[in-house]
């Protein structure tokens, strides 16, 4: 039986990178009519800007045109199984939402091999937010603190308070729902991957965390273009909304 790969990550927790790994094994399908380690690499090229990797990035969520049903938003087994697109190797999935969806994640722990991509320090914790914040932007993020009437009572607070107070509020709000949501998941799913080790890891390291084989050569260069897309790791509590 073929046992597709779901892989869990919440919001900046590098859960593309892992998936763009995983594609670049043997041992899994790889859905798109390109060569595959072009296709990943140019993902990562050293002119690359972090704008343009997210740009090319959203190129990639191709899962509902090849495989018949994208996991990334929600996670039902029963309508999985009615839509998926079997193929001879492993799937490799990415969803974001089985925070919301504890329930829903039993099956496909039954049935998948999990990974669950988290940070198990507080400064992994912080890169993570700031990840996500410097990718959508303080100013757009989701709202994280409201949830009777969000718009009314957030604007209301940013009467009262101003903008920065609000978006102070929000971070905070979002490094404790992260908490909260690992807090749960961390009981659910056996196979987890530390933040910590992509983010500083060896290639051994990351290669030893995956679950299926990667050349270690091409692990290398993925992983050292994407963390130059980000801040110099040991700047990463050099940023306003630090809460470490």
């Amino acid at each position: 039986m073929v046992k597709n790969i779901l892989i869990i990550a919440d919001l900046g927790a590098a859960g593309n990178l892992i998936k763009n790994l995983l594609w670049l094994s043997s041992e899994v399908d790889w859905p798109i009519p390109k060569d595959k380690n072009t296709t990943i690499l140019n993902q990562y090229t050293a002119d690359t800007s972090f704008t343009q990797w997210l740009h090319k990035e959203s190129q990639l969520r191709v899962w509902k045109h090849y495989y018949g049903i994208d996991l990334s938003y929600d996670l039902d087994y029963s309508t999985f199984n009615k839509h998926f697109i079997k193929k001879d190797l492993p799937v490799v999935f990415l969803n974001h939402s089985a925070f919301y969806q504890l329930n829903k994640v039993g099956e496909f722990v039954d049935n998948f091999t999990t990974l669950y991509i988290r940070p198990v320090t507080d400064f992994g914790l912080e890169w993570q937010v700031r990840s996500y914040c410097e990718k959508k932007s303080v100013e757009q993020l989701h709202n994280f603190s409201f949830n009777n009437s969000p718009e009314q009572e957030r604007d209301e607070f940013i009467r009262i308070n101003g903008h920065d107070a609000y978006y102070r509020l929000n971070i905070d709000n979002m490094r404790e729902i992260i908490r909260d949501r690992q807090h749960h998941l961390d009981k659910i799913i056996q196979n987890k991957i530390d933040l910590e080790t992509i983010l500083s890891g060896s290639t051994d390291e990351i290669a030893n965390a995956l679950p299926v084989t990667v050349d270690k050569a091409l692990i290398t260069k993925v992983v050292t273009t994407w963390r130059s897309l980000h801040w110099p790791l040991e700047t990463t509590l050099d940023w306003e909304y630090t809460n470490v």
